[in-house]
């Protein structure tokens, strides 16, 4: 008999950075809007799962811990947003101009000096996956716009360049649903009310 189970991965709340900050895996601040936007989030989901798993992250962290009640808060690394090196903590407008343009022509492959391409942040979406898969038990795992959506493009099979089309709003609620071999993605970016 197959194994139900259903995964809900769930963006982190707004942050209080400029709009046009690169910040990726720097640990930045959540927005004044954290105490009523996590319970936006909470109202959409029902009774908290077997297991939930975060990025590192503070950002994440606090919506895991907010959203955990009694259940211990699985950290992991690779729940990370995409590292942009050493463009982190700069506005995309002070970038070298010349080496974003690269870096955007083809994402998926270039990296940006000393970060990840998308291709690095889909191995680890992948063996993230993988190792959940394996757990056969319902899940919330919190985690970041770029991650949900190299997700998504992996578990689609379309190619990763067409991943980043997916919209993923802070808070925003992404549905898994896994029955034996069967996997169905229910909802794509739910947003609490």
């Amino acid at each position: 008999m197959p194994e139900d189970f259903t995964i809900l991965f769930i963006r982190h709340t707004s942050v209080g950075v400029p709009a046009d900050l690169c910040y990726g895996q720097l640990d930045v601040p959540l927005s004044d809007y954290f105490d009523s936007e996590k319970q936006s989030v909470r109202n959409e989901l029902n009774e908290p799962p077997e297991v939930i798993l975060s990025s590192p992250l503070s950002r994440c962290k606090k919506l895991a811990g907010f959203l955990a009640e009694d259940i211990e808060v699985r950290q992991d690394a690779r729940l990370m947003e995409l590292s942009f090196g050493e463009w982190e903590g700069k506005r995309w407008s002070e970038l070298n101009q010349k080496e974003t343009q690269t870096w955007m022509a083809d994402f998926v492959n270039n990296r940006p000096p000393g970060g990840e391409s998308f291709y690095d942040l889909s191995e680890r979406a992948r063996d993230f996956w993988e190792d959940l898969l394996q757990l056969k038990q319902d899940a919330w795992v919190i985690s970041h716009q770029g991650f949900i959506k190299c997700l998504l493009g992996l578990l689609t099979g379309g190619e990763l360049q067409y991943a980043i089309r997916y919209k993923i709003n802070y808070g925003g609620i992404t549905r898994i649903s896994v029955s034996g071999n069967m996997i169905s993605i229910d909802y794509v970016n739910r947003i609490g009310r």
